[in-house]
């Protein structure tokens, strides 16, 4: 298990620094350019930088490894990732084996496979490990493991959407971290208007997390909450969330010419997030990055959508897609 999540966490971890330091495959296919190493030995002072594709390849040989090896742990005790457990001790007789949401889980793994697949073009596959996701169980009463969060639960503090997360990081000062940006000169506004340049509906519960500072909108997600739920949410920092399976699902769907099913898949998400259906329409990339937008505040993933369809977040400063790639850091080049 601890070798699986290993090489789990190594491809997430590359993963990301591909899609910062590297163009989108969208915008270089087969450019054979080297963009960054991924790295497989330990000590490590150099390793050759690679290709996207090299990259991508090496990320899912490693994921596909961690498959089964987590998986070996996660579904013979299926019952810890249920909503609760995996935030909770979820039953473990050692606390190692517990709180398996914190951790790569088995599920984990195949949302973060069906993100690289999806990166790299390949929409089968991707599309084939978001099944195993959505239709995960996690007792033998057919319950869900991952399941659309009930509304009146925001009032009592979930304020992260818990049932929804796939897999997640903890830091139990995020409350006192964030304190200094609600209000003041540092204050973490959103890039809207208001709430309703966010949202197309007005019973989105998404738009719950989002109050209104000084005139201008800004997340809530991290503001200390109330409520007999509060202490579930306050650490929680998301890194896979529900959301991205109907997202890649559609993506699917629109690379096979469907976009009227792949709008289906979205509005999948949307009802269970108290939306009406049928509201999606036009430019398929546009309305994903609409959705995503919703989806994802203050997560830190909206940047990876707008850089993978080359949609610029303000075309007053951004004139070109180069501006989506990071320099290559200084000590890289010595």
């Amino acid at each position: 298990m601890i070798k699986g999540e290993a090489l789990a966490l190594r491809a997430y971890l590359h993963l990301d620094i591909l899609r910062l330091f590297a163009p989108s495959m969208m915008n270089v296919e087969e450019d054979k350019q080297l963009y960054i190493p991924y790295v497989t030995t330990y000590p490590c002072t150099f390793q050759p930088y690679t290709s996207n594709q090299d990259v991508l390849n090496k990320a899912i040989a490693d994921l596909k490894i961690a498959k089964e090896l987590v998986g070996s742990y996660d579904l013979a005790n299926i019952v810890q990732l249920s909503p609760i457990n995996r935030i909770e001790n979820g039953g473990a007789d050692d606390i190692f084996f517990a709180y398996r949401g914190y951790r790569m889980n088995y599920y984990a793994v195949c949302a973060l496979l069906a993100r690289v697949y999806n990166y790299a073009g390949m929409h089968q596959e991707a599309f084939n490990e978001t099944e195993i996701v959505i239709n995960a169980l996690c007792d033998s009463y057919g319950s869900k493991c991952f399941t659309f969060t009930p509304s009146y639960t925001l009032r009592n503090g979930n304020t992260k959407l818990y049932e929804e997360i796939i897999f997640c990081l903890s830091n139990d000062q995020l409350w006192t971290i964030y304190k200094p940006y609600y209000g003041g000169e540092m204050s973490l506004y959103l890039n809207a208007w208001s709430a309703d340049d966010l949202f197309d509906d007005n019973s989105d519960i998404r738009k719950k997390l989002v109050t209104t500072l000084n005139y201008y909108p800004v997340s809530i997600k991290n503001v200390e909450a109330s409520g007999t739920l509060a202490n579930y949410s306050k650490d929680i920092i998301p890194m896979i969330r529900l959301g991205e399976m109907y997202y890649i699902r559609a993506e699917y769907y629109n690379s096979k010419g469907q976009t009227d099913v792949a709008f289906e898949e979205m509005d999948v998400l949307r009802a269970g997030h108290s939306c009406t259906k049928g509201r999606l329409s036009g430019d398929f990339n546009q309305a994903l990055v609409n959705e995503a937008r919703r989806e994802f505040i203050g997560e830190g993933q909206l940047f990876f959508y707008f850089k993978k369809f080359n949609i610029y977040p303000n075309s007053k400063y951004m004139t070109s897609e180069l501006q989506f790639v990071l320099p290559r850091p200084d000590n890289e080049n010595l």
